[in-house]
């Protein structure tokens, strides 16, 4: 049923990547509760021959096209002329490199390709999926993957699953956990079917791994990236680092029905399902309140109208910030972005429909004391409108902040945020240099800096952070620095 693929050692000394081995680890130790996992190849037991269509269902088990899903997590990359490339961790045949050119897949066992990794499923320059994948893939059902860079950060293979159990489909769940851990991620993906109405109930509303092969006469994708609005979050920098004690919301039936009783729908507790036809059910429907063991809740209130003539930005964004005051939860909140999920299609006989807008998702931070909470993972709101400006659902992942204390003793000096991220950021550069690439180059993200508390089980703690982006002439990847304030 499964295997997993992650690189994080290269053949030519690169070692940027930290967190593919992980994150596959944790999309397959979800599906190993309830099925078996042919393989989890890493770094130099990577090689380009699992991908080549002579060899992708290699005794019966090893390669792509010899398991019904496969997630993959390395560096990758589209040409200018539409080919998907992935960075290899040996070199196999004197190749470096995987290339949908020399893939034919489907045609026996894989049906769902997760590509974790930059560029891999590009909606922008000329790309779509179709134009990549139309010619190596022979049934799969379903691909998934990024259109722009990513960022070397972990969560999307737990999160994957995290977002399933409240009742997604595949597409919504693999774009909520993307953007969960950083909202100018642009996560992509895309389905097939015989029809163009095949393909787009495939793409918006598949969430079980069916293991029969479809036609690809049509395909149908989305993606989601930040909408360009101006966002002014004024921080203040504690002059002693507190660290936080927080409180979570109890998991239980009462306070489930409670939160379901606020936004009038009925309720549930999110429990761990498996998404094997064999064993799985498809889930909840319609309107909702999932209750998340972490605490956490997610109100489903509408289903989109995802072809309703779009609002603008500017309206989108008044809409989400009124509803979130409606709320009235205890706690303040700024807005940090607003992301927007785009949608369209083409068949294999030429015909291309044109881009329309699918949703709009405004993203909050929860404030303490004048200082938001850390991009990703707990202390957010989300509120996802359809193009009409409909609420279709909330997301509430706040904490209590129960006590406050300083997190070291003073030495009298303050804080100095520049020098702290500066230092990291020339450590990261030398270690850069000590992989022997002389053709990287770290280049610093401009506006990415970010003082924030952030939140791990029962504590915050403070935090600095900035963006970079790390270039080779084969590849380049983004990543967080981050320095405990």
């Amino acid at each position: 049923m499964y295997a997993g693929v992650s690189v994080q050692v290269f053949p030519s000394g690169d070692t940027a990547l930290s967190t593919p081995h992980g994150d596959v680890t944790a999309f397959l130790d979800y599906v190993r509760q309830f099925n078996g996992v042919n393989f989890h190849a890493r770094d130099d037991d990577v090689r380009e021959w699992r991908f080549n269509r002579e060899y992708d269902n290699w005794q019966d088990s090893l390669g792509m096209d010899s398991v019904r899903v496969l997630y993959e997590y390395t560096h990758m990359g589209m040409a200018a002329d539409g080919r998907y490339v992935a960075a290899m961790g040996r070199t196999w045949d004197n190749t470096f490199q995987a290339d949908s050119t020399r893939m034919s897949f489907g045609d026996q066992r894989l049906r769902y390709l997760l590509l974790h990794g930059c560029d891999s499923l590009q909606m922008h320059g000329g790309h779509n999926p179709w134009r990549t994948w139309a010619e190596p893939n022979k049934g799969a059902r379903m691909i998934f993957g990024f259109d722009g860079l990513t960022y070397d950060v972990s969560g999307l293979g737990a999160g994957f699953f995290r977002e399933w159990n409240k009742g997604k489909s595949f597409s919504q769940a693999w774009q909520d956990a993307a953007l969960s851990t950083l909202t100018n991620h642009r996560p992509s993906s895309t389905a097939c079917g015989a029809t163009a109405e095949e393909a787009q109930d495939r793409l918006w509303n598949e969430r079980l791994f069916h293991g029969g092969a479809v036609s690809d006469n049509w395909y149908w994708w989305r993606w989601a990236g930040p909408a360009v609005i101006e966002v002014v979050i004024t921080i203040t920098v504690p002059p002693s680092p507190m660290r936080l004690s927080v409180g979570r919301r109890p998991v239980d039936e009462q306070v489930a029905q409670s939160l379901g009783d606020r936004f009038g729908v009925r309720s549930q507790i999110a429990s761990a399902g498996s998404p094997d036809p064999e064993h799985g059910h498809e889930g909840s429907v319609g309107p909702r309140l999932v209750l998340s063991p972490d605490g956490s809740y997610e109100a489903f209130l509408a289903e989109p109208d995802r072809y309703a003539r779009p609002i603008d930005v500017d309206a989108a964004r008044e809409i989400a910030e009124r509803t979130v005051r409606s709320l009235e939860l205890d706690t303040e909140l700024v807005l940090d972005a607003l992301t927007v999920t785009e949608h369209g299609g083409a068949s294999q006989d030429g015909e291309q429909v044109e881009t329309a807008v699918a949703d709009f998702t405004a993203h909050f931070r929860q404030v303490y004391d004048g200082t938001p909470m850390a991009r990703g993972g707990d202390g957010h709101v989300s509120v996802t409108l359809d193009p009409a400006g409909t609420v279709c659902s909330i997301s509430d992942r706040t904490v209590a902040v129960v006590d406050a204390v300083e997190a070291a003793p003073s030495d009298g000096s303050e804080v100095d945020v520049e020098e702290a991220l500066h230092v990291a950021v020339e450590k990261l550069r030398r270690q850069d240099r000590c992989d022997g690439r002389s053709d990287s180059e770290l280049v610093v993200l401009p506006d990415t800096r970010d003082v924030s508390y952030r939140v791990d089980r029962g504590s915050a703690v403070l935090v600095a952070r900035e963006e970079v982006e790390i270039r080779s002439s084969d590849f380049a990847i983004r990543k967080v620095v981050e320095v405990v304030l």
